[in-house]
């Protein structure tokens, strides 16, 4: 599939984004997945994406650890994030 259409989604609970899958799917976007923000940036690298959606949720780090990684590597440094986050979340810092 074209990277311009693969979406990474990362959270520890891959089940809670079903309906994000689906809708992104019925698109024809390819939809791949990653548990922790030490994953993220391998599975970002691997896959090829065009975009990160970045859960609350994510191990080793969270998904300020997660941009931080992105960020740093010249193959991804450009891709664009969204970073979901819970309140009260310093959200400043994933900027």
């Amino acid at each position: 599939m074209d990277t311009a259409r693969k979406i990474l989604l990362c959270d520890v609970k891959a089940d809670a984004w079903s309906d994000l899958k689906v809708a992104l799917k019925a698109i024809d976007f390819d939809v791949c997945f990653a548990s922790d923000a030490t994953f993220a940036l391998a599975m970002a690298l691997k896959q090829r994406v065009s975009a990160v959606v970045l859960g609350p949720q994510l191990h080793a780090g969270g998904p300020l650890m997660a941009v931080r990684r992105i960020r740093a590597s010249v193959h991804t440094t450009m891709l664009p994030i969204v970073a979901i986050v819970a309140p009260g979340a310093d959200r400043q810092a994933l900027l």
